[in-house]
């Protein structure tokens, strides 16, 4: 069993890049890192812009790689409603960061935590895709 690592940021701009920091860190030489850097980079600024709402000052980053994937989850302190993946214009600005999480997670979604949520995703390797395990922990 692979561990499990965590860590707690405050609700800051700055902290975007340490989030980053400790998923790649976390995920060591594996296959999709650099796509678990992108999206949790994606979460942890909508739980920055929009997590917050509560009076909750910071957010937790969980990573847990094995050798068929990286799960990774941003919990934040809530906001006005759960995340929702909303579709956007081509020239939008703004709020891609569920579509991307979309594109290139193999799975992913929200849970409630207390006032706040859980956005999760897994990102499977392609050789445990080609296999089936997709079931498989």
């Amino acid at each position: 069993m692979n561990p499990v690592r965590s860590a707690d940021f405050p609700v800051d701009g700055r902290s975007v890049a340490a989030a980053r920091s400790f998923v790649a860190d976390a995920s060591g030489g594996h296959p999709r890192r650099d796509d678990a850097v992108l999206l949790v980079s994606e979460v942890a600024t909508n739980a920055i812009l929009y997590g917050s709402a509560n009076g909750v000052e910071m957010f937790r980053v969980i990573v847990r790689p094995s050798p068929s994937r990286i799960y990774a989850a941003v919990v934040d302190g809530g906001g006005e409603g759960a995340p929702l993946l909303k579709r956007h214009a081509a020239d939008a600005e703004h709020g891609r960061g569920l579509e991307i999480v979309d594109l290139v997670a193999s799975t992913w979604g929200v849970v409630p935590v207390g006032t706040g949520h859980r956005v999760w995703f897994e990102l499977m390797t392609r050789s445990a895709w080609r296999n089936g395990s997709a079931r498989a922990q």
